[in-house]
């Protein structure tokens, strides 16, 4: 099963916010592929794990925020099963500073952990969802891992 990362930047929202996005909602903000390609070779089904990080700038420096397991839509509302609408977490994203449709789209997460303050990755990747290479994914998983 492959691992994913999902790369915020300043473009959206701060890091805080998207930190408590993730906290308020389990969610992040996430396009679905055919607006905003996706970077990865096999499509996320559910159940993956998925860690969260930041960036000041597209392609910039990572900061690790938080981790947990992409939730699958039983009522697939786009071409990808874990893609959300949820009328709860857009209202969250709004008073935080997201802006967006009424059908603005979300990844949902179970079994989410966050890191006690923000760690440094040495990694460049593109904003938005990413498959990982199988050392990117062991280096995240030991700073922070996902329960099953």
């Amino acid at each position: 099963m492959p691992d994913y990362i999902y790369c915020g930047t300043d473009a959206q929202v701060s890091m805080d916010n998207t930190r408590a996005l993730l906290k308020a909602a389990e969610a992040i903000w996430c396009p679905p592929p055919l607006l905003r390609p996706w970077h990865v070779r096999t499509e996320p089904a559910g159940g993956e794990r998925v860690w969260l990080c930041w960036s000041p700038t597209p392609e910039g420096p990572l900061s690790l925020l938080a981790g947990g397991r992409l939730l699958p839509n039983p009522r697939a509302l786009t071409s990808s099963p874990v893609i959300w609408t949820d009328p709860g977490a857009r209202a969250t994203a709004i008073e935080l500073g997201y802006t967006g449709p009424t059908n603005m789209t979300f990844l949902k997460l179970v079994k989410v952990r966050f890191l006690d303050r923000e760690r440094d990755l040495d990694l460049v990747l593109p904003s938005g969802l990413s498959e990982l290479a199988p050392r990117q994914a062991s280096l995240l998983s030991s700073l922070l891992p996902i329960p099953s």
